[in-house]
């Protein structure tokens, strides 16, 4: 059996593919999604009685399910393996699920963390099975900070919380010194203007290549407040339309306080689309807005939802529908199908969860207005 742990960092392009193109003949690759989220479950200890209660199940399936003995048996081992990490991991920083790839064949184990509420899934077959994991990253911005000054540039990468440094790019520039005649100064300056013109060109060409690399969303540009507008005139328009920041910083400054103040760039840059989101709420909503629980419920049933505002901390109880799904405040027959309800320990998370499965943005949003639509809206597609 693989030994497996959760992934650390960031879960890059490269990574996916590795995990998706791997093919196994004999069709037992196991691909697990488990929820895990405290607050959905109503603490700790909830969470892991609902993890438990799921690979249950779905151990119940496997021995209904048409498939060899041997088979099953690799299979039952496996979910045993992702069942223990899942347990290990409740509670843990920024997991709200798991996303969990087994092939012990292969001795192949991968483990992702989920922040955002997943439905509990479990596939079986040649390939892993990765659009759930897709849109679970899809929802957070990936960002690019490069940081640079004359002669020395840093390059990173953040995503989910996790700042990595991707390349440094470091020159000999020639230093301003002082010549006794003017004639000599000024050639001297000319080859120091000309060094860090040629830096600024390469730290820009690198900068091009970390997006076509990552395909990051956005960008923020670090370093010399005086220098930093000539190096925006050199990057590739790709990037450069990308920038949504500019520091005033020195390029060295150490990894966690970089990543402090990326975290803060990016609850910016998300509350102000979701600032976005709610004037076009609020322009087209007749048209276009669902203001409220029941209105955003009913939109999310209809599978209509383009994006989805919730206020951060806020939670109450609700209703499922257990024939088609549908989300209620009140316990009586579902309103679209008549059937009979099962009560949810917090309905914006099982709302959220919705969202996700539909492809929808989702943005936590702290705003008044929202508070008073009882802390849930939707912007519909149609």
């Amino acid at each position: 059996m693989a030994h497996m742990r959760v992934h650390s960092g960031i879960i890059r392009p490269s990574l996916l593919e590795t995990v998706r193109s791997h093919h196994n003949d004999r069709g037992s690759a196991l691909s697990v999604y488990v929820d895990i989220d405290m607050h959905r479950w109503g603490g700790a200890d909830a969470a892991r009685i609902a993890a438990k209660t799921f690979f249950s199940e779905e151990r119940e399936r496997l021995h209904r399910a048409d498939i060899g003995r041997t088979d099953r048996e690799i299979f039952e081992e496996e979910l045993q393996q992702a069942a223990q990490l899942a347990l290990e991991q409740v509670g843990e920083r920024r997991t709200s699920g798991l996303a969990i790839f087994l092939d012990s064949q292969a001795r192949l184990a991968w483990a992702f963390r989920l922040p955002w509420p997943v439905r509990n899934r479990a596939f079986y077959g040649p390939r892993f099975v990765l659009w759930p994991l897709q849109q679970q990253l899809a929802l957070s911005p990936r960002l690019g900070l490069i940081l640079t000054d004359k002669d020395d540039a840093r390059l990173f990468l953040y995503h989910l919380g996790e700042l990595e440094e991707c390349l440094r790019v470091e020159e000999e520039i020639p230093g301003k010194i002082r010549f006794p005649e003017p004639l000599g100064e000024l050639q001297y300056m000319r080859k120091h203007v000309e060094a860090f013109r040629h830096h600024f060109a390469r730290v820009a060409d690198e900068a091009l290549a970390l997006y076509e690399k990552e395909h990051f969303e956005k960008v923020i540009l670090g370093g010399l407040w005086e220098t930093l507008p000539q190096f925006e005139a050199r990057l590739h328009r790709y990037v450069r339309d990308r920038v949504i920041a500019r520091w005033d910083i020195a390029v060295h400054t150490p990894l966690d306080q970089l990543a402090e103040r990326v975290r803060r760039e990016e609850s910016n840059y998300l509350a102000s689309l979701a600032a976005e989101a709610w004037k076009l709420i609020q322009d087209r909503r007749r048209q276009r807005g669902a203001v409220g629980p029941e209105q955003t419920f009913a939109a999310l049933w209809r599978q209509s939802v383009q994006t989805v505002l919730l206020e951060p901390g806020v939670g109450y109880g609700g209703y499922r529908c257990t024939r088609c799904r549908r989300l209620h405040l009140s316990s009586g027959p579902c309103i679209e199908c008549g059937g009979a309800m099962a009560p949810v320990h917090n309905i914006l998370l099982e709302a959220v969860q919705d969202a996700v499965e539909q492809g929808a943005e989702v943005f936590y949003w702290k705003n008044s207005e929202l508070n008073d639509a009882d802390s849930i809206a939707a912007l519909r597609r149609f």
